[in-house]
């Protein structure tokens, strides 16, 4: 049968992008369908066409229950002097290997094809490389083919790679099922017509090949039928090695094989003349992984036992893979060989950030080690909590702290102890344990402070300047942080030198002064240098919120979103809830109502997101449902307060308190003024100017009176004693309508309080604007306007506030550095901005963007 009917497109499309690499325009090409489409037989032709044009790297994903680390890159077929093999053969961290892969393909004058198949079953770390390479591949001699199965159940996990490889330079090839005209062609020959072959098979290219494969009379019905047919002509080894294979996912080596059966070879050469598998000059595998499952389907439970166990044998006596041992051992059933590969596989998992990987290899060992010596077991969980932490599970990860404290009582491991009381201070005050998290801090620093100096005490004193940091307490937290310094400058600590560094910054930032800005920026960059990337996002969230309490939201912003950029591209979900919460809250005092609710209500819904930005989430969004007068409004406010007052934070009860007071002056609820007074005595006591002027100015909206006390920021300062038309100026120049109404309306002049109600009613505000409404009807103020229709306040396009202003400034024909300026944001933060107007817009270019945007009728302007 002709095996690329109806792919010509595809194959032109490589073809372009070919030509572009070799003029060192490096193009991406997303190859994806279901199963059977014929993703393999593209690449095959692709690689066939590339000839002598360009050398081709070529690696898969496996269907493993814990896929191999790096496990495409691995297959790749590189030179004893690559860096790439250099960097996976040290097992050094992502960053080594990032590094490796764009030096392996920045020759100018050496194209490479690097393809990788089955994307669908990658690792993290894979996806994280994928999606590093996918970012910077316009820059290189290079095409990256990668093929994945677009099914509903496997592509979910793939948001974040994808989302990486977007942009002008990627292209998504989507393989269609065979038409009925093709199909005519292919059944010629055939007693069958095109449309009970299109009815049999749906066009899938690997299922027309089976069923015109068969015997005329054996009209298989399931690719399982076919399969079963042909293993029934098999008996003895071959069986047996048949079973081995589909136990495989990826296949398995042949001098593997050759130690497993005596006629290995010779068995090999029937499943091939049976259209079962296929054989390279290394390894063997099935032809096509349906062919493969229902193989495994068809094994009995014994069978399929007895396959796992002999290949486990075999890779224990080479010292293989952990993970394979792993899968393997998972299917043989074997308690004890599960104990003894998990820990190491889940430490390799840990070391190139594939997380979620780590978390279920560290239950596998868990699960079946209890015979473990106690020390060996409370490290494991150590290291478990510390995985659950950075994926956000974090009463998960406070559990298995606890647990590892809990078996060191009666061992004598100071050290160990010590470690393990400060991972549980710090997941427990994620997990909102304060008492906990302040004690447990407390005992690991006296703890480790009796031993001789170590990076475990340095650890511990910048956990407990983070742990006193988040209840306000920032002269402790400073003087913490500064005797972690000194054990860091001591013993030359690289890793933990960004921690400390951070959390001194936080704590000065926090407490007033500008300069601990410049130490969190330092600590970002530390951290990127030494590879310590879980300490970036907590940088740039301090970033955040110190920005905010020096009244600077565009830097909130700027820092919010290369944060979020930098933990989704190193698989790092703890923080992302607190950076996504502050970009939230700028879209929701921008304006930008539906995209905010769309994003807080995600992190409310979150079961995982209980820390920090998921009570300001839950404050947020029921500020925003009660402007609406939506009954789950009161709900919201009161299970942010709940979470805030458990917290002890200063922060979080700060704007809980706000939400009460804007209730109350929806309301007119004491209740609610009791609570907004409990939390403005919190924040006067640690002085917080942002925070405090904005309680300040909604006691005074609630009371309806004049305030003035002292130590409140502007704009809310002048709202608060009365200057109304200062603060809506400010407002208006930081384009907050909502709080530029709020002054509007408090102005007393009727021309301005009819613009209010405009801004209101567009904003969506129904319960505000009807408050405003009553008010000027009862002052006489006839005419007044209706709320516009509800589809002309939505953006089509679904473009945030910001990257509506992107984009008129894009029409105007300015750079990006030329925006960054402009608007007072990074380079790199306008770039995601650029990028996300051109995915939203379904355009490859920034002219294209602009001429979609005037097509569909959105005003573009400088």
């Amino acid at each position: 049968m002709p095996s690329l009917l109806e792919r010509d497109a595809e194959l032109t499309a490589f073809d372009d992008a070919l030509a572009d690499a070799s003029r060192g325009a490096g193009r991406v090409l997303l190859l994806h369908g279901e199963a059977g489409i014929g993703k393999t037989t593209v690449v095959q032709a692709m690689i066939r066409r590339a000839g002598g044009r360009a050398r081709t790297l070529i690696g898969g994903c496996d269907d493993l229950l814990t896929p191999r680390t790096l496990g495409p890159f691995q297959d790749m077929a590189l030179g004893s002097d690559s860096p790439l093999r250099r960097a996976l053969a040290t097992r050094t961290d992502r960053d080594a290997v990032l590094s490796a892969v764009i030096e392996e393909l920045a020759n100018p004058l050496h194209p490479t094809v690097v393809v990788v198949e089955d994307a669908h079953w990658a690792d993290e770390a894979t996806r994280d490389v994928l999606g590093f390479l996918g970012r910077r591949i316009d820059q290189l001699p290079a095409v990256l083919v990668v093929t994945y199965r677009d099914d509903a159940d496997l592509v979910d996990h793939l948001h974040t790679m994808l989302g990486g490889l977007t942009g002008p330079h990627t292209r998504r090839l989507a393989l269609r099922p065979l038409s009925r005209d093709a199909l005519s062609a292919l059944a010629v020959d055939r007693a069958v017509s095109a449309d009970h072959l299109l009815t049999l098979t749906g066009g899938n290219p690997f299922l027309v090949t089976e069923f015109l494969a068969a015997p005329d009379g054996a009209v298989p019905l399931s690719v399982r039928d076919a399969v079963v047919a042909r293993m029934h002509t098999l008996a003895g080894s071959d069986a047996r090695l048949l079973e081995v294979l589909a136990a495989t996912p990826g296949g398995l080596e042949l001098s593997l094989l050759r130690d497993l059966f005596d006629s290995a070879l010779e068995g090999l050469a029937t499943l091939e003349r049976l259209g079962l598998v296929e054989v390279d000059g290394t390894h063997a595998r099935f032809r096509h992984e349906l062919l493969r499952r229902a193989a495994e389907a068809a094994c009995s439970s014994a069978q399929r036992v007895a396959a796992h166990s002999r290949i486990l044998v075999e890779l224990e006596r080479r010292g293989g893979d952990p993970f394979r041992a792993v899968h393997h051992a998972i299917g043989a059933g074997d308690d004890r060989a599960i104990a003894r590969h998990a820990p190491a596989a889940a430490r390799r998992a840990s070391e190139v950030a594939s997380h979620r990987d780590a978390i279920f290899l560290f239950e596998q060992a868990l699960r079946h080690g209890d015979d473990r010596p106690v020390l060996e077991q409370a490290r494991l969980l150590r290291w478990y909590a510390f995985e659950l932490y950075l994926a956000n599970r974090h009463r998960d990860a406070a559990q298995a702290a606890n647990q590892a404290v809990t078996r060191l009582a009666g061992v004598d491991a100071p050290e160990d102890l010590g470690k393990s009381l400060t991972i549980l201070s710090h997941v427990s005050c994620w997990a909102v344990q304060p008492k906990v998290a302040l004690e447990a801090a407390e005992r690991s620093v006296a703890l480790l402070s009796t031993l001789p100096p170590s990076e475990a005490l340095g650890v511990a004193y910048a956990n407990q300047s983070f742990v006193t940091a988040m209840r306000g307490r920032f002269a402790a937290s400073a003087e913490a942080a500064r005797q972690g310094i000194e054990v860091v400058e001591r013993l030359d600590l690289t890793r933990v030198r960004p921690y400390v560094t951070a959390q001194l910054g936080a704590a000065t930032y926090l407490d007033g002064d500008p300069a601990g800005e410049s130490l969190l920026t330092a600590a970002v960059e530390q951290a990127q240098q030494v590879g310590a990337h879980e300490f970036v996002p907590l940088a740039c969230t301090w970033l955040c919120i110190g920005a905010l309490r020096h009244g600077r939201p565009d830097a909130v912003e700027s820092w919010a979103t290369s944060g979020l950029a930098y933990s989704e591209e190193h698989q790092l979900e703890v923080g992302q809830t607190t950076l996504r919460m502050h970009l939230h809250d700028l879209e929701l005092r921008r304006g930008n109502w539906a995209a905010a609710e769309a994003g807080l209500s995600a992190i409310v819904r979150d079961p995982d997101a209980t820390g920090w930005g998921h009570s300001v989430a839950c404050t947020l969004l029921g500020r925003l449902h009660a402007r609406r007068g939506e009954p789950d409004a009161l709900e919201l406010l009161s299970r942010g307060w709940r979470l805030a007052v458990q917290s002890e934070e200063v922060e979080r009860l700060g704007r809980a308190g706000i939400g009460w007071f804007e209730w109350a002056a929806l309301h007119d609820d004491d209740q609610a003024r009791g609570r907004g007074e409990e939390a403005l005595a919190v924040v006067q006591s640690v002085g917080n100017p942002w925070l405090l002027g904005e309680l300040v100015r909604w006691r005074a909206i609630a009371d309806d009176t004049v305030d003035d006390t002292p130590g409140t920021a502007e704009p809310w300062a002048s709202g608060a004693r009365g200057a109304w038309q200062e603060a809506a100026e400010a407002f208006a120049r930081l384009r907050w309508p909502f709080e530029r109404a709020q002054e509007l309306a408090a102005s007393d002049r009727p021309e301005l309080m009819v613009e209010s109600l405009r801004i209101l009613e567009g904003l969506g505000a129904t319960t505000s604007a009807a408050m405003l409404r009553r008010v000027l009807r009862a002052r006489g103020v006839t005419n007044l306007p209706r709320g516009p229709i509800r589809d002309t306040r939505e953006n089509p396009l679904g473009l945030t506030a910001r990257q509506l202003e992107v984009l008129g400034l894009l029409a105007a024909g300015l750079t990006n550095a030329q925006i960054a300026e402009r608007l007072v944001l990074s380079v790199r933060t306008v770039d995601h901005h650029v990028s996300a107007v051109l995915n939203k817009l379904g355009v490859a270019s920034r002219q294209e963007a602009v001429e979609e945007a005037a097509r569909l009728g959105v005003p573009v302007t400088a």
